[in-house]
C-alpha cells in the first residue's frame, strides 16, 4: 500500500528529526572526503615542493648548514610528514564524520603551528644579523608566514564544505599562535619599543582580516552548496539523476532518506503547468494511490513546496516501454502480445472497478520490466488524465469542446464526444496498443493529428493479418473487437477482454524461458523507465479554433 502522503502544508525541505536522519549520509561523507583530499593534497604538495627546492638549492650552491637540520627546517619537515600521514588516512580509512573533521582541523593547525614556530625562531635570528633590521627588506618573516597561512585558510574556505561558524573557529585557532609568537619573537629583540608594536599590530590586523575573509567566503560557498542540496531534495527524497522529461515535468531517479529504495520522482512546477493543473495532478495522484494492482505503478507519496513545485514519488521501473520495445525489436510474437494485453486488461479491470478511467493508454505508458524472478512484468503508468466516474473528478477537463489524449490511441467517442469517455475507451486504446505490438505500426496514421483523429472516428482499421503474415485469427478478432467504433460493440469490461485473450487457442504461449532469454539478449538496450513523456499528448480547444 502507498505510504502516508506528505502533508501539502509541510515545508518540502524541512530537516528530518529522527536520529537516523540526523546521522551523516554516506554520499555526504564521501563528498567531504573528496574535498579534503583536494585540500590536504594541495598543501602537502606545496610543502613537499618547498623541501625539494631548498634541498636542491643547498646541493647546487654547496651550503654548509642544511636547512632541514635547523629549527625552522625541522618544523617544516615535521609538518610535511604529518600532512602526508593525513593524506594517507583520507585514502585508506573508511570515511566517518569524526575522522574527516579531525583531519580537517589537524591539517590546518599543522600549517598554523609551522608558521608560528618558524616565526618564533626566525624573527630573533633575523634581528641578530641585521643593521637597522626593522627597515631591512629581507626581514619581516612573520608577514611571510601570515601570507602563507592566509592562503591556506582561503583555500580551505573555497574547497572544504564547512559552516561559517566552524570556519571562523578554525581560522581563529590557526591565527592565534602566529600572533602570539610574533609578539614573543619581537620581545626578544633589541628593537625600540615603539617599533616592536608595529609588526605585532600588523600581524593582528592581517590575522583578523584573514579570519573575516575566509569566514565570508565559506558562508557564500556553503550557502550555494546548501541551495544546490535543497534543489535536489524533495521531502524525504534525494534526486540522483534525471531519467526522463515531458511537457509538464521532469522525472528523476531518487532514493528515500530512510528506506533507501530506488524511487522515481516526477516534479511539476507551477510556472510550467499553472496552479489549476497542479491542483488537478494532486487530486489525480490521490486517486491513483487507491490502486494496488501489481500491474499498475505504485504511488508512494506526494508533496508540494511553498513555491508551487508539486512532486510525487512512485516505484522505480528498470525496464522498457512498449513503444521502444517495438522500435528495438520490431513486431512482437503473438504469444507475447497476448501476455502483455492480459496483464494490461487485469490492471484496467481494477482501475475500472473503482470507477477510474485512465484515458491515455498507449505504448509509451506501459512498461515491461523484470521483477524478482519474473520477466516481462507489465506496469501501466502515468494516470495524468485519470477520470473518476464516481465523483466526477477529472470531468471538468473533458468538456465537449476539448480533446485530451494521444491521437494514435484515442477512441472515436474521445474524438466526437469527450464527455462520454468511459471504460470502453480504455479498451479501445488497449486494442490499438495490441495492434501496434502485433504489426509494428499504429492502427491509423496521417499527415497530422486531425487526420488521424478523423480515421479513428470514421475509418475501418486494416486487419493485422494484412500487415503481418503470422497474425493468429483469434487474437486478430480480439483486437478488432476492441477497435469497434461503437463502445457497446466492444467487450463489456476489461475482465471479459481478459477471458477472450485466454480463449485464443491458436496463439502459442509466451513462456518465462522465452521472456528471460529476450531480456538476457536485450538488457543493455533497455533503459530505466518511470512515467512516459507527455510530448505526444494532445489537448485541443475545438471551440477556440472555431472562433478563430
Amino acid at each position: 500500500m502507498p505510504s502516508e502522503p506528505v502533508p501539502s502544508s509541510a515545508p518540502l525541505n524541512a530537516p528530518a528529526s529522527s536520529s537516523f536522519a540526523r546521522s551523516e549520509d554516506a554520499s555526504v561523507l564521501e563528498h567531504l572526503r573528496s574535498r579534503l583530499l583536494v585540500y590536504v593534497g594541495l598543501i602537502t604538495g606545496v610543502a613537499l615542493l618547498i623541501v625539494l627546492v631548498v634541498v636542491l638549492a643547498e646541493w647546487a650552491f654547496s651550503m654548509p648548514s642544511p636547512w632541514l637540520l635547523r629549527p625552522s627546517g625541522a618544523l617544516h619537515a615535521g609538518a610535511t610528514l604529518l600532512l602526508s600521514g593525513l593524506l594517507l588516512v583520507l585514502y585508506k580509512a573508511p570515511p566517518s564524520g569524526w575522522t574527516l573533521r579531525t583531519v580537517d582541523v589537524v591539517a590546518t593547525l599543522a600549517i598554523a603551528l609551522l608558521a608560528a614556530g618558524s616565526t618564533l625562531v626566525e624573527v630573533p635570528r633575523a634581528a641578530a644579523h641585521g643593521t637597522r633590521w626593522w627597515w631591512n627588506p629581507d626581514q619581516g618573516h612573520e608577514m611571510k608566514s601570515l601570507l602563507l597561512l592566509a592562503h591556506v585558510l582561503l583555500l580551505r574556505a573555497a574547497v572544504v564544505p564547512s559552516r561559517p561558524r566552524r570556519t571562523a573557529l578554525i581560522a581563529v585557532l590557526a591565527m592565534t599562535p602566529i600572533c602570539v609568537t610574533t609578539g614573543l619573537g619581537y620581545a626578544e629583540t633589541a628593537m625600540p619599543p615603539q617599533y616592536r608594536t608595529v609588526p605585532i599590530v600588523n600581524a593582528a590586523v592581517w590575522a583578523a582580516c584573514t579570519v573575516a575573509v575566509s569566514t565570508a567566503c565559506s558562508s557564500v560557498i556553503y550557502g550555494l552548496r546548501q541551495k544546490v542540496r535543497d534543489a535536489i531534495r524533495l521531502g524525504q527524497y534525494t534526486l540522483e539523476r534525471k531519467i526522463g522529461q515531458g511537457g509538464m515535468g521532469v522525472v528523476f531517479r531518487a532514493r528515500h532518506a530512510l528506506l533507501r529504495r530506488p524511487t522515481a520522482v516526477k516534479v511539476l512546477s507551477a510556472d510550467r503547468v499553472g496552479e489549476a493543473m497542479l491542483e488537478r495532478f494532486e487530486r489525480e495522484v490521490q486517486l491513483t494511490a487507491k490502486l494496488a494492482h501489481p500491474n499498475i505503478v505504485s504511488i508512494y507519496d506526494y508533496g508540494r513546496s511553498d513555491d508551487g513545485t508539486f512532486y510525487y514519488a512512485m516505484e522505480f521501473l528498470d525496464g522498457i516501454d512498449l513503444e521502444h520495445l517495438v522500435e528495438l525489436s520490431g513486431p512482437q510474437p503473438p504469444g507475447r502480445v497476448r501476455w502483455i494485453l492480459k496483464q494490461a486488461s487485469e490492471a484496467l479491470a481494477e482501475a475500472h472497478a473503482v470507477h477510474l478511467i485512465h484515458r491515455d493508454i498507449k505504448p509509451a505508458n506501459m512498461i515491461l520490466s523484470e521483477r524478482a524472478s519474473l520477466a516481462d512484468v507489465l506496469k501501466v503508468v502515468d494516470f495524468g488524465l485519470v477520470k473518476d466516474l464516481a465523483s466526477g473528478a477529472g470531468a471538468a477537463e473533458s468538456r465537449e469542446h476539448e480533446l485530451r489524449g494521444t491521437p494514435l490511441y484515442m477512441s472515436p467517442e474521445a474524438v466526437l464526444a469527450p464527455n462520454t469517455v468511459g471504460p470502453a475507451s480504455d479498451l479501445y486504446a488497449l486494442g490499438a496498443v495490441g495492434y501496434f505490438l502485433l504489426t509494428g505500426v499504429p492502427v491509423f496514421d496521417g499527415a497530422n493529428a486531425f487526420t488521424v483523429l478523423g480515421k479513428h472516428a470514421h475509418a475501418a482499421p486494416v486487419p493485422p493479418s494484412e500487415r503481418v503474415d503470422a497474425a493468429p485469427k483469434s487474437l486478430e478478432a480480439v483486437i478488432l473487437r476492441c477497435l469497434e467504433k461503437a463502445p457497446a460493440s466492444r467487450y463489456p469490461d476489461a475482465s471479459a477482454l481478459r477471458n477472450a485473450l485466454d480463449a485464443c487457442d491458436d496463439v502459442e504461449a509466451w513462456t518465462q524461458s522465452q521472456a528471460k532469454a529476450w531480456w538476457t539478449d536485450h538488457r543493455v538496450s533497455t533503459r530505466p523507465a518511470s512515467l512516459a513523456p507527455s510530448s505526444r499528448l494532445l489537448t485541443v480547444d475545438l471551440r477556440a479554433r472555431a472562433r478563430g
